[in-house]
């Protein structure tokens, strides 16, 4: 064998080892930002097409130029990202920034070089030794201070945001390396040393600062549902007030009503006091204050309140609930459930096309678990994502839509069970969580 098939075996080897280190870092980095999906046959090739793909970017087509190499490593880099849980716009977001950082270790690795005076174009296995380094140290620091449970996803338009300073960032470096280069200027090669040093760090804080851009946004969510039970709790009060007014005046109109059927049988009126009696039948002055008399304070405020909202907009609303006064759940979380369940279900009876619009509610708890059945009429109309999820059919989207996953993460923090049943005129949603008692 002579020194060229050698040196081809030896190209060959080392660019496959090489790959395969750059492999394990971006599966180590999308797992410390993603949750990992189930090993099946279809992520074995997932992930099998994208070594292959790096592969053949370094060998076959490393005479393209520089940016269509970075392009062909971001769609790549998406594409290896379908192996894990998570929307395309956090996919892509973390996938531009893993390559931004990529990027800039490799050119800190050429400009060390060109510091001290060494061709960094000749030391390709020295510099990909120590840009892997780098990205070594990197992907532990990370691990360290994130995981797949502190990061969660944004809407699309922080999203967008975020990616804005990681492709600035790529442009920024690639013109500012080969200007250097064309300089052939040390004190720039300083500057710039330092500069993409910055640059690097910025583009790594882009995690802390996507998570607390989650955290603001979780935490606006947990305002909402504190101030919806605050406003549940003040109205369930004004409920209770009216219900004692109300019942206050039914008894005194009783008292009348029975002082007139007394005067009726001693004047032995029978068939005009059977006809009032017949009247009194029928008579439900305390219909429809309340559906819910749980004695569970908050359960019964939320109920009441969706269901005379629902008694406005002429839906029929039925309820049946076993529950004790207290339940082994917070309360935020119940009023998530509920809250979005009922909302959900008034707002597909209001749609057209809609003849008899009803909401029926069945609750109970037993034995621990708390079992809940949501059944509506609705258009038969399911709008779904690409992946299948169910999507909101109201206007402003950005500020709705996270009523199923909200209902499903209390379901999964509670270990239990969440499903969906429909058809053409129906839908029911069922849950059951299990309480630790």
């Amino acid at each position: 064998m002579n020194s060229e098939a050698l040196k081809l075996i030896g190209n060959i080897v080392y660019n496959i080892c090489t790959e395969a280190v750059a492999f394990i870092f971006i599966i180590m980095y999308f797992h410390t930002f993603f949750e990992k999906k189930k090993r099946t046959l279809l992520i074995w090739v997932i992930e099998g097409v994208y070594f292959l793909s790096s592969i053949l970017l370094v060998t076959v087509l490393s005479a393209w130029p520089p940016w269509a190499k970075l392009l062909f490593n971001i769609i790549i880099t998406i594409f290896l990202s379908f192996s894990v849980v998570g929307s395309l716009s956090r996919r892509i977001v973390f996938s531009v920034i893993f390559q931004t950082i990529y990027l800039l270790t490799e050119t800190l690795t050429a400009l060390f070089f060109i510091m001290i005076h060494v061709d960094w174009a000749a030391q390709d296995i020295a510099g990909s030794i120590i840009s892997k380094i780098l990205m070594l140290i990197l992907m532990k620091v990370l691990q360290c201070f994130f995981s797949h449970e502190d990061v969660r996803d944004l809407p699309w338009k922080y999203n967008a945001t975020m990616m804005s300073l990681p492709i600035g960032s790529m442009i920024i470096t690639y013109y500012m390396f080969w200007l250097n280069i064309l300089a052939d200027d040390v004190r720039y090669i300083y500057v710039s040393f330092v500069m993409f040093f910055v640059l690097m760090l910025v583009n790594a804080m882009m995690f802390r600062i996507y998570r607390k851009l989650f955290d603001n946004l979780e935490l606006k969510r947990k305002n909402a549902i504190y101030q919806l039970e605050i406003d549940l709790y003040v109205t369930h009060i004004k409920e209770k007030e009216s219900a004692m007014m109300d019942l206050r005046q039914t008894r005194h109109d009783l008292k009348h009503q029975i002082i007139y059927l007394l005067e009726l049988s001693e004047k032995k009126e029978y068939a005009q006091l059977e006809d009032y009696l017949k009247h009194l039948a029928e008579w439900e002055p305390l219909e429809g204050l309340m559906i819910a008399r749980t004695d569970n304070f908050m359960i019964d405020a939320l109920v009441n309140y969706k269901y005379s909202l629902a008694k406005k907009c002429g839906i029929d609303f039925r309820a049946k609930m076993e529950l004790p006064t207290s339940l082994p759940f917070e309360d935020a979380d119940l009023c998530i459930i509920l809250g979005n369940a009922l909302d959900n279900a008034i707002e597909a009876g209001l749609r057209g096309n809609v003849p008899t619009p009803y909401v029926d509610l069945k609750m109970k708890y037993d034995g621990g678990n708390l079992m809940a059945i949501i059944e509506n009429s609705f258009d038969g109309k399911i709008k779904r994502d690409i992946h299948g999820k169910i999507l909101t059919r109201k206007q402003e989207f950005e500020n709705h839509g996270i009523g199923m996953d909200s209902m499903r993460k209390v379901a999964e923090k509670y270990h239990g069970f969440f499903d969906i049943e429909y058809d053409d005129k129906k839908f029911c949603l069922k849950m059951i969580l299990y309480s630790d008692e």
